[in-house]
This record gives structure tokens, sequence and C-alpha cells, in this order.
């Protein structure tokens, strides 16, 4: 089916020649005030399976998206000409954040290679699908492709021991909160200070994946009940979700679980990251896709996504280049939230739980309460 409808998601033969990019990935100084002068490494994404297939011949198709990160991080170790690296910014957009959150011990471990000062991480929506057929998919296809002695997380037998909350019904390697408090490497970086700066991780969110609400709402009723409205809330908890929101302000609380080297910025905007369009070739999408439920749209400065909600209406979840100057947390813009956790020095800088104020039915969910 994607060969059909996103072909290019699965061979870079469709792109051009060249990559422009835009926001963090813009060589335009006012569009993108926080790298622009930056050099920049774009690592394809064209393997769709979150960069963690071992390449096993065994399977129908080969998927060897760990082996790629794995070689693209050496690459740009090997390629370096300086003795030191003042700032490092390595992020990565939905399935692509999927992908950082099971290699940041690789980055740590280029990153002391190439004496690096700062070292930042930016996970831009942390999401999978989680309906239920969605969760049986994801962990078949991880039994097939994943090296579990390399990230044993992603095995079953360990999801099933995580799976102490409902937000955790997904397999544990692909959950932003599982491996918050299960991963070794990711749970020290929470629970260790770090005065000077040296290792910092961003994590954005939005309380409502537009995507998955457009996929999703078709299936709500024309008069949903608070239940109704709940469940559909609950298949996007993985991307922010109002439910996943409260769990987030309930478990971690304003600042004291996450130290001081994480901030986890929630933002109560409808959409789907916020990096995005960060190159060229997502508008790809616009030449194909035209015969699925969720259209793909095109304008000069962007993509959005085209799907009918309740009662027949449509909506668009744009992704612009304007879009992390538009979207806020608490009143300030992802672009300066970005800039800040970049560029502040160690004690001018924000950490912890960042959210907007969470309103709507959704916001007390059953079973858990806000602190």
């Amino acid at each position: 089916k994607k060969l059909e409808t996103d072909p290019y998601q699965l061979s870079s033969k469709l792109w051009p020649q060249s990559l422009k990019g835009s926001t963090i990935l813009s060589r335009n100084a006012t569009e993108n005030p926080v790298a622009s002068g930056f050099t920049r490494w774009v690592i394809p994404y064209c393997s769709q399976d979150l960069f963690l297939g071992n390449g096993n011949p065994s399977t129908e198709i080969k998927r060897a998206g760990d082996v790629v990160f794995e070689s693209a991080l050496n690459h740009w170790k090997d390629s370096l000409e300086s003795e030191s690296i003042d700032t490092l910014i390595v992020g990565g957009i939905s399935a692509g954040a999927i992908a950082l959150l099971n290699h940041v011990g690789s980055v740590q471990r280029v990153s002391k290679v190439a004496n690096v000062n700062k070292l930042r991480l930016i996970f831009d929506s942390v999401s999978v699908a989680s309906r239920t057929e969605n969760i049986r998919d994801t962990q078949a296809a991880l039994e097939e492709i994943v090296d579990f002695d390399k990230h044993p997380l992603c095995n079953l037998t360990y999801t099933m021991n995580f799976q102490t909350t409902e937000l955790w019904n997904i397999p544990c390697c692909v959950s932003i909160h599982c491996m918050l408090e299960n991963d070794p490497i990711i749970r020290e970086l929470t629970q260790t200070s770090d005065e000077n700066g040296t290792e910092r991780l961003l994590l954005l969110d939005s309380i409502y994946d537009a995507h998955v609400i457009l996929k999703t709402s078709s299936n709500v009723p024309s008069n949903p009940s608070i239940l109704e409205i709940d469940a559909l809330t609950s298949e996007v908890m993985e991307a922010g979700g109002a439910r996943g929101q409260q769990f987030l302000q309930s478990t971690y609380g304003s600042i004291n679980r996450l130290g001081n080297r994480v901030l986890w910025a929630v933002s109560n905007v409808v959409g789907h990251v916020y990096l995005v369009p960060a190159l060229e070739i997502d508008q790809l999408r616009c030449d194909f896709n035209q015969d699925t439920p969720i259209k793909a749209v095109c304008r000069e400065d962007g993509f959005g996504f085209r799907g009918k909600l309740f009662n027949g209406l449509e909506a668009t979840a744009w992704l612009t280049t304007e879009s992390w100057k538009l979207c806020t947390v608490n009143k300030d813009s992802i672009q300066n939230i970005i800039f800040d956790f970049v560029h502040a020095k160690p004690e001018n800088m924000s950490y912890g739980l960042v959210r907007d104020v969470c309103s709507g039915p959704n916001c007390v969910p059953i079973g858990v309460t806000d602190r």
C-alpha cells in the first residue's frame, strides 16, 4: 500500500538532487534563528521500521533501519575535521523521534568521541498509532526485525512487565512514558543533575494530535457522549492526548520527576509535529496519497492533512514553515522554546513539565487524578 500512496517514503530515488531545508533546517537566519549557521546532516527514513530493523533477511522486505542509523552516526564522526564541537543538536520527528529515543546511547557515544561540549536532543511528537489492531501489528513487526539483545524494551516480555498503566499498552520501546521510566540511559538523564548544561532533552508534544484525530474521528457518532469522546482521545494518548497530558501532570508533577536535564513542553494546539516541513520532500506526499481517507494538500509554504470529522465536516491540519512560530506552550512559541533550549545558559534554562492548562471533559480521566 505504501508503494502506491507514499513511495518516496520507501526509496530516495524520487527525491530531488538537492534538499532545501525549512524550520530548523533552514539556512535563513530570519526563518531559523536557532541553527541557521549549523552544519546539517539528514538521515533519510526509507525503511519504515522506526530505525530499529536489524536487516534480518528472513523477512519479506529487508529492513535495516538500526544499521543505517548507526552507520550514519559513525560516518558523521569519521568525517569531522575539527577537534571539538561546541553544540550538537540531534532531532527526531514523529517516528524519527522514536528512533532517537532508542539510540540515545549511540548518540552519546559519538558525541563524546567528537568532543561535543553541549548535546541537545529534540524529540518532536514521539508517537505511534495506538489502536488495538495497530499495537498488535507493531509488536509482531518488532519481533521479526529487532535485535532484542540491543533493544530489549521492544520485547513483548518487557512490555507486559511494564504495563502498569494503560498508557503502556503499546510496545515499551515506542512509548515515551515507558522509556522514561525503564530505559536505563534515558532514566539516568532524568535522575542525575547536569549543572553545566552538557546534555539536555527537549520533548515537544501536542494535547490533541490532529493527524490521528482525522484518522479516527469518522468512527465517532454525530452526537458523541463524554465516554465516546474519551475513547477517541485515548487513541492519541501516546502523541499527547488529554489523558496523556493529565498522566504527565499526575506522574511527573511540575518539575521534580524529570530532573534538570529534561524539558517536556505540551501544547494545547491541535497539531502533529512542529518542525515539519523541515525538508521540501515533505510535499511529495501531495503527488500521491490520493486514494486514502486522509488527503494530502499542499500550498507554497507547506502541506496539510484533510479528512472528515463527524457530521460530514472536513478539516485540514496544516504543517507550514510558520507552524513552529504560531504554535505555543504557555504563551511561548515552539521556536522560542527550542532557541532557549539550545542557546540559553544552564542557569537560565527551563526544565521539567511545561504545559498549557487542560480544558474539556477529558481533563480528569478515569483512574487518574491531578496532584
